[in-house]
């Protein structure tokens, strides 16, 4: 009895006098709870780099995408300019500007052709050209003396040929211009002659 007593005095004295011996438990405590901690797997850190990996490979793909979106609209946007600055000629506009390049000569003076070239311009400006090389056979003719009728016979037809396509033109210009030349074609037609006797010869010839 007196050696278990004296034993556990002497245990109590030792903890008392050595701190360490104290400490040992929550050391030991402290291990253990460290080996408690799950230890990352292999698999565990697989699935993390994968899941890293395809976050990584979402985010290029919409940065790819967003750069490409951004490179078309911006094509778009130069396609639109280049063409805003290209004449674009369709057959009408080719028509338009090459009829600013010639003499109008329907008309016998400043005045009718002004008159004139004005209405085409207005109703049938597609024909222009066209209507002008009626007017230019019918100065020709006038020109060569080869009979007033005729020539105004001629005039008309060809007005009545190229207008088809306009109704408007043919029905309302066309005759207008074929009535005006038959009216007052006399002193234009007489005007045209070179000379007198130019004149002279050419009426013997058709009396001939």
């Amino acid at each position: 009895m007196r050696s278990s007593q004296s034993l556990l005095l002497l245990l109590v004295t030792l903890t008392a006098n050595h701190p360490s011996i104290q400490a040992y438990p929550q050391s030991k405590t402290t291990t253990t709870q460290s080996l408690a901690t799950p230890t990352p797997t292999p698999t565990t850190t697989a699935k993390a780099i994968e899941a890293s990996r395809t976050e990584n490979s979402t985010r290029e793909v919409a940065v790819v995408t967003t750069e490409a979106a951004e490179s078309n609209s911006s094509m778009n946007e130069d396609s639109g300019k280049d063409s805003d600055n290209k004449p674009g000629w369709d057959e009408q506009d080719d028509d338009e500007d090459y009829s600013d390049q010639f003499d109008w000569e329907c008309g016998t003076d400043y005045f009718t052709k002004l008159v004139s070239e004005s209405t085409i311009d207005r109703d049938c400006p597609e024909l222009k050209v066209i209507i002008n090389s009626c007017c230019l056979a019918h100065d020709d003719c006038y020109d060569k003396q080869l009979g007033r009728t005729f020539c105004d016979d001629t005039f008309c037809a060809c007005l009545d040929n190229v207008t088809q396509p306009s109704a408007v033109c043919s029905k309302e210009d066309s005759p207008t211009f074929c009535e005006l030349v038959r009216h007052f074609g006399e002193a234009p037609y007489n005007a045209s002659a070179t000379t007198p006797a130019t004149t002279s010869t050419t009426a013997k010839t058709t009396i001939e």
